[in-house]
C-alpha cells in the first residue's frame, strides 16, 4: 500500500456500490484485464533516475477482489539508483483507510508478487 499519490492518483470508484469503502468497485473486478491502457512511457533521465509518463490502468487486489482504474495527471521521477532492483513495477495493496494509492518502484526479480504489473524490463 502506498501513501504517498505518485503522480496525482485518480482511482476511480463504480457508480452504484455500496457506500462502504471495503466493498468500493466489485463490480469491475475480473471484468477488466489488469495493464496499463495508456501511456506509462519509461525515459532515462539520468544515471539513478527515470521518468514516467502519465498513465491509465486497471489494478487488481487479489486477496481483497477489489479492481480499480488508476489514473495519473502528472509524470513521475523515480530513483533507480539500485541496480539490484531494475524491474519497474505498479501494484495496489488494498488498506481500507484514506490515504491509499497504486504504488509505483523498483524491486529485484526475486521480490515480483503475482499482483504486481511491470512496467517494463531491466533497465
Amino acid at each position: 500500500m502506498a501513501t504517498t499519490n505518485l503522480g496525482e492518483q485518480l482511482i476511480s470508484f463504480s457508480y452504484g456500490q455500496s457506500a462502504e469503502s471495503i466493498l468500493f468497485n466489485r463490480l469491475n473486478y475480473q471484468l477488466h484485464t489488469p495493464g496499463i491502457y495508456d501511456g506509462g512511457v519509461l525515459s532515462k533521465v539520468s544515471s539513478s533516475t527515470i521518468n514516467i509518463t502519465r498513465f491509465t490502468a486497471f489494478l487488481v487486489d487479489s486477496p481483497t477482489a477489489i479492481g480499480m482504474r488508476v489514473q495519473t495527471t502528472q509524470d513521475i521521477a523515480l530513483d533507480v539508483s539500485d541496480t539490484s532492483k531494475p524491474y519497474v513495477v505498479v501494484y495496489f495493496d488494498w488498506q481500507n483507510q484514506f490515504a491509499n494509492y497504486a504504488d509505483i518502484k523498483t524491486v529485484a526479480w526475486s521480490n515480483i508478487d503475482t499482483d504486481y504489473m511491470m512496467v517494463v524490463g531491466i533497465l
